[in-house]
């Protein structure tokens, strides 16, 4: 009585391929995304403890931004250990995208779009630009859309190898998230450039803070870029490894920025009118 099995055989060599090509940077991307994740509910927490003044908005943009975050973890840990265990040696099924797959997808495009939606009213509120502000909005929103777009068009396709007949809706999505990263920071740190006062302590205490704004805003930028370059010059899936943990990555910027207050708050450096706006900017109150 012979076994019969579902699963397609092929060489051991060609499956180590797959494993390391497809299936490989889907497992690292989920472990990496827990990892930043636990640093992403600790900021969180600390956010909730120290800041029990601000608006209410902000308290329901954070607490939502923890729920779409930690359902984006518990989704890339799925489609990490589905494609690692469950579709083990089913050649078919590991070439497959999946439903969860595309909502792990949407949560990184939703949750990148707060993100930049909050910091382009940030800067409509903080150099009184409304254009300026409002096109960052648009733009973020856009980039939302391309994502969530991105998301279906895999769920259409389904093959990962066919992907690249949408790649004008990814590279789109990537190249608008990457400039209203940069184009936010580079606003933010020309305020604080013209914020300086000539006094050196002061102006030290500026440069720390200009240092901390290109970080935020370079971080997911530069994530951005490359994950945008492994795709167009790799037909594998190293690309995701770097996708998988975007919406992390702008979490933890977004709570790094608003737990840094408590330590502005601290400094004997608050005295410029214009940097008191900079830090008020965090929460668009007037004082």
């Amino acid at each position: 009585m012979s076994n019969s099995t579902t699963t397609t055989q092929i060489p051991t060599a060609e499956m180590l391929l797959l494993a390391r090509d497809l299936v490989g940077p889907l497992l690292l991307g989920a472990l990496l995304n827990v990892w930043l994740y636990g640093a992403f509910i600790m900021q969180v927490h600390t956010y909730f403890q120290h800041s029990p003044k601000d608006p209410l908005w902000m308290k329901i943009m954070v607490g939502g931004l923890t729920i779409i975050d930690t359902l984006n973890t518990v989704v890339s840990c799925y489609v990490g250990y589905d494609f690692s265990v469950n579709d083990f040696g089913d050649v078919p099924r590991i070439l497959t995208a999946t439903k969860m797959f595309a909502l792990m997808i949407i949560t990184i495009a939703v949750t990148g779009s707060i993100v930049q939606i909050f910091f382009g009213l940030r800067v409509k509120w903080l150099t009184g630009n409304q254009w300026l502000g409002w096109a960052l909005i648009i733009a973020a929103f856009a980039q939302s859309l391309l994502g969530i777009g991105c998301a279906i068009g895999g769920e259409i396709l389904l093959e990962f190898v066919e992907f690249q007949k949408f790649r004008g809706l990814v590279i789109a999505w990537l190249v608008i998230a990457a400039v209203v990263d940069l184009t936010i920071a580079a606003i933010l740190v020309t305020f604080l450039r013209n914020a300086k006062t000539g006094f050196e302590e002061t102006d030290d205490f500026l440069e720390t803070l200009t240092k901390l704004t290109i970080q935020t805003g370079l971080i997911t930028a530069v994530w951005a870029t490359v994950d945008l370059v492994l795709f167009m010059t790799l037909d594998n899936n190293w690309h995701f490894m770097l996708n998988m943990t975007l919406a992390k990555l702008y979490g933890n910027c977004l709570m790094s920025s608003l737990n840094a207050r408590m330590e502005w708050h601290r400094s004997q450096h608050l005295s410029s009118s214009r940097l008191q706006r900079f830090v008020r900017s965090l929460t668009m109150r007037a004082p």
